[in-house]
């Protein structure tokens, strides 16, 4: 193998050319399968779903929560279900939009009730839950949210 130095200006000039041209085609390539997903993603096919059952789902951001005991936490996350209605879309806009108002209302409510604790029964669950459907129905202002899925509960 010959250093570049060594070569001739025809030789240097010839590689050089190929590179420019398989970069100019890896472009070509990278943006010819970039383009047909950003098209699908302003057709409205890029987060939203066409299934209500999967559109009325709302994963909220985990919630890192002080426990009963003294060094003990807790961390939830937890996934709304909005109710199901003639508008739907917009319930589901106006939750995802009070997301952090919800978020910041159930650290501040269920670090006052105490319900999180180091052993949970089936029904501590149960009241967990519906305390959490109350509190996000509050901070939107509507009983839009029809059930609470716990998606996580880890107590430390």
């Amino acid at each position: 193998m010959t250093r570049d130095d060594e070569r001739l200006p025809c030789d240097r000039r010839r590689s050089a050319m190929l590179r420019g041209v398989l970069a100019g085609a890896l472009l070509a390539l990278a943006a010819g399968t970039a383009l047909p997903q950003a098209a699908w993603a302003g057709e409205g096919g890029g987060q939203k779903s066409e299934d209500p059952e999967v559109l009325r789902k709302i994963k909220m951001n985990p919630m890192l929560l002080p426990g009963k005991d003294r060094f003990s936490y807790v961390r939830l996350q937890v996934m709304l279900v909005v109710r199901m209605s003639k508008h739907l879309n917009e319930d589901v806009d106006l939750v995802t939009n009070l997301k952090p108002r919800i978020n910041g209302e159930l650290t501040e409510a269920l670090t006052v009730d105490h319900l999180t604790r180091n052993r949970l029964n089936t029904a501590d669950v149960q009241a967990l839950k519906g305390r959490i459907m109350e509190v996000a129905n509050e901070a939107v202002g509507k009983p839009l949210v029809d059930e609470v899925l716990i998606v996580s509960l880890l107590v430390g």
